[in-house]
């Protein structure tokens, strides 16, 4: 391929289209890799650029642009210098293009790789010319132009904004998001990629897997194993309690939980909906067609429990275990004095003290007090 040509960077090949030359480079980074190439204006210019040979002849100027050989102006124009002039363009290529997308397009590339032949700037009317400059948004056309103009300005942007997104992450309750995620969000959001709006939307349909809307693409990779928000399952979980106590409560999933959660994070009429669901929870559980407790929409565990649990205290002398399904069923009966027998049966069978201690007592009272009992077993 390239001899070296006196006075020009590296690399090149010497073209020759009916008698006349061009020194040619090929733009990296593009498939197939893009020919930009210079007219040799004189014979003077060829000397002393030392052409002495030519590495390909076209038969007719069709056949020399179907190669997409992009025609720039004369070798005079072009930089001279040892080094390869897509030296620049290769260092941290995909890094560069992450926040640069327009080095993915050959045709953009085409263009700064010409100026940086030139030893230039690309001009706003080249930029402008190419199709990624016309399908673009306004946006990344801006950012584009901020790179152009001001490199170092944009560069803070980038780091300001990655340091945004990952304060924002955390605040949403992802605490554990990967480097790689916080710059995707970031940098797609500086770039123009995707609007303020769009970029917060992600983040919450990160947060939280129960929001709607859908997750880009680019983020499904991420999604698996991040923290995400807990937000509100206290307050089921305190709803679930309040109208249907520990003993149902306790058999609840974590996954019921957060997506109750989920649906009063995002629909402001999810409560009504849940106090809804757990209403008639209660009533099919403790209060089955109105029977205990009456046709009060409103009465819940929360209401009824108080009373039974200083009945259970006063006969066991001990608070109740809420989800032991005795206290389940005194509830649901709510009948003094049938839950008086029940605890007092169930007591003497479990070995309750208070129960045991009070029917010897009972008994040695009736007897004159001639009764003694040295082993409780034996009742």
């Amino acid at each position: 391929m390239a001899q070296n040509l006196n006075q020009l960077p590296g690399g090149a090949e010497v073209w020759e289209v009916e008698g006349r030359h061009f020194v040619v480079w090929y733009v990296p980074y593009t498939d197939p890799p893009i020919p930009i190439a210079w007219f040799v204006q004189s014979s003077a210019d060829r000397e002393a650029h030392g052409i002495k040979k030519v590495d390909r002849r076209f038969k007719s100027w069709d056949d020399f642009y179907r190669t997409g050989v992009l025609r720039q102006g004369t070798t005079r124009e072009i930089l001279n210098t040892s080094e390869h002039p897509f030296e620049q363009l290769k260092s941290n290529w995909e890094a560069e293009s992450r926040v640069k997308p327009w080095l993915q397009d050959p045709e953009v590339v085409a263009v700064i790789a010409a100026a940086i032949l030139e030893g230039r700037e690309p001009t706003d009317a080249e930029l402008k010319g190419t199709s990624w400059w016309r399908e673009h948004s306004d946006a990344e056309r801006r950012w584009l132009e901020l790179n152009m103009a001001d490199p170092a300005t944009a560069q803070r942007l980038i780091d300001d904004n990655r340091i945004a997104i990952a304060d924002l992450l955390r605040s949403h309750g992802i605490a554990n998001a990967s480097p790689e995620l916080v710059n995707l969000i970031a940098d797609n959001w500086t770039t123009g990629k995707w609007s303020e709006v769009y970029a917060m939307k992600q983040i919450q349909l990160l947060a939280d897997p129960f929001a709607e809307g859908a997750l880009d693409s680019e983020l499904t990779a991420y999604r698996d194993g991040l923290d995400t928000t807990r937000a509100r399952e206290d307050e089921v979980r305190q709803m679930m309690e309040d109208w249907l106590g520990p003993g149902y409560t306790r058999w609840v999933t974590d996954d019921q939980v957060s997506r109750w959660a989920g649906r009063l994070r995002n629909d402001p009429d999810a409560k009504l909906a849940l106090e809804d669901f757990l209403r008639r929870q209660f009533r099919a559980h403790f209060n089955p067609g109105g029977k205990a407790y009456g046709d009060d929409p409103n009465i819940r565990y929360s209401d009824v429990a108080p009373m039974w649990r200083n009945l259970w205290a006063q006969e066991w002398g001990q608070a109740p275990d809420e989800t032991d399904q005795l206290f389940m069923d005194i509830i649901r009966l709510n009948d003094v004095h049938t839950a008086q027998k029940m605890l007092r049966t169930e007591g003497l069978n479990r070995g309750i003290g208070e129960v045991v201690n009070r029917l010897v007592g009972g008994i040695d009272a009736a007897f004159g007090g001639s009764v003694r009992r040295s082993d409780p077993a034996v009742l």
